[in-house]
């Protein structure tokens, strides 16, 4: 599996990938607009025709992350200090699976969920 930069990626680029490896999506550019569909035969039935999802950044796309991982791994997140960030820690019944501490909460859903998934980020 390839590995990701995170710290040079994009907020955008961050986005399209947790889409892909989290959520399922496949993602292309389509005049300009990064664009997710569900891979269905019909590619505008499944389209997310606002864009890719603001999930590092967005709160309440990044519950939809959240929401994804519940499936398979009980998620804690913990609010710490400002100065220390937002944890986010996964486990499934082998236990711990991913802990992950960022500065926001929607950063440090969508890193712990790539590294969960598997992802070199």
């Amino acid at each position: 599996m390839a590995q990701y930069d995170w710290a040079t990626m994009t907020q955008r680029q961050r986005d399209a990938l947790v889409a892909e490896q989290v959520m399922g999506y496949q993602v292309v550019s389509y005049d300009g607009l990064l664009v997710s569909w569900d891979g269905g035969d019909d590619i505008w039935s499944g389209v997310n025709r606002g864009g890719v999802p603001s999930y590092t950044t967005d709160i309440s796309a990044a519950w939809e992350v959240v929401e994804q991982l519940r499936t398979r791994f009980y998620v804690d997140i913990e609010l710490s200090e400002p100065a220390l960030g937002v944890t986010v820690g996964l486990s499934d019944a082998d236990g711990q699976v991913e802990c992950t501490t960022c500065a926001s909460a929607p950063e440090a859903i969508s890193l712990a969920a790539l590294r969960a998934k598997g992802v070199d980020v």
